[in-house]
């Protein structure tokens, strides 16, 4: 009996290991220092709460628009301990190719980028990720400008997370 018991743990244990590293999970986080040009997002502002349907919808139809178009559906994080929570969802485009009458710019400068290919079950959290940031800005003699984040979906499996540094 011990030895049956023992012989599900052990597939139970690679069953879930092998779906872990199927998923992404034990993927290496790549950094980078990079300047950046300004660039223009097309979308829409959010306030409100995390748990309100608007959100979702803004989320998936801008999901939509960078499908059809081909350009990085971005997601702008404001300060991070605000309540209500407050994000900017839309699209990297060009003018020529903006559907949404709200822009915001993308300032040019250097920033940090943390590139995640894994997913979202194992995903990192935003405080892991801003903490990793931090560190990998210090080692390279700057710091992150934290007040705001934005996440570069590309495609369903790659997220580049950037934060402006000085």
């Amino acid at each position: 009996m011990k030895r049956y018991v023992l012989a599900v743990a052990a597939v139970i244990l690679i069953g879930g290991f092998s779906l872990y590293l199927k998923l992404g999970g034990h993927g290496d986080l790549i950094f980078l220092i990079e300047a950046r040009q300004e660039q223009i997002i097309y979308g829409e502002l959010f306030e409100g709460r995390p748990t309100e349907q608007r959100l979702e919808d803004l989320f998936m139809n801008a999901r939509e628009r960078s499908i059809e178009t081909g350009k990085n559906l971005v997601v702008v994080n404001y300060d991070q301990d605000s309540v209500p929570l407050k994000q900017f969802i839309g699209t990297l485009q060009g003018p020529e190719d903006g559907k949404s009458r709200v822009q915001l710019k993308l300032a040019a400068g250097n920033y940090v980028l943390m590139e995640i290919r894994s997913d979202n079950l194992i995903m990192p959290t935003p405080d892991d990720i801003q903490s990793a940031a931090e560190k990998f800005a210090t080692a390279n003699g700057h710091k992150i400008k934290s007040e705001l984040s934005y996440e570069m979906y590309q495609g369903d499996s790659v997220l580049i997370v950037m934060f402006r540094c000085y």
